[in-house]
């Protein structure tokens, strides 16, 4: 066993004090190096996209600002590399979706379903694009190749999985929905 340089038997008992003083004749020097802060704030230090299984596509509010604020996107989609591609545009293209706002903190909504449903693209829960990518013509390029589940959704999804599990084990009648009573 090694501990800050000191060995000690496993078969005797272990002394701090001891330890210390040795430490302290090995006269150990701290070699501390700063940690520089940086100018970029945490939520700015990478593109942030989700795609849930419904078609809606969430922008964070720098990823939204990087891409050039536009109205609206027009959806694209490579069948042979499995991947969309936002292109920004004018709301008054036919073929554009408005980018609606998501929440007050700026971020964008991007209703797709039409591409989930033409392209039979299955996600079983929301997935997140951690290596989205902006290419030289200004498209955003979201790869479902290498989308990986989305923590805080799939986390959602698992506790509601396990409290329905839990009412079906413990004899409790299931929710109804108002439309089928």
């Amino acid at each position: 066993m090694r501990w800050v340089g000191v060995t000690c038997d496993r078969r005797k008992n272990f002394d701090p004090q001891h330890a210390a003083q040795i430490i302290k004749e090995k006269k150990m020097r701290a070699n501390w190096q700063v940690v520089p802060r940086g100018d970029i704030l945490p939520q700015q230090a990478g593109l942030h996209i989700t795609l849930n299984p419904k078609g809606r596509i969430a922008l964070s509010r720098f990823t939204y600002q990087k891409m050039g604020e536009p109205a609206a996107f027009i959806i694209l989609y490579d069948t042979a590399n499995n991947r969309i591609g936002l292109k920004p545009s004018r709301a008054v293209f036919k073929n554009s979706y408005p980018a609606l706002v998501a929440n007050r903190h700026g971020s964008k909504r991007i209703y797709a379903s039409r591409l989930l449903s033409e392209h039979r693209i299955d996600l079983p829960h929301t997935v997140r694009f951690y290596d989205a990518d902006i290419d030289d013509q200004g498209i955003l390029i979201l790869d479902l190749r290498t989308a990986k589940p989305c923590p805080r959704a799939a986390g959602i999804k698992k506790s509601r999985k396990m409290t329905l599990k839990n009412q079906a084990l413990s004899g409790a009648p299931k929710p109804v929905a108002p439309n089928e009573a």
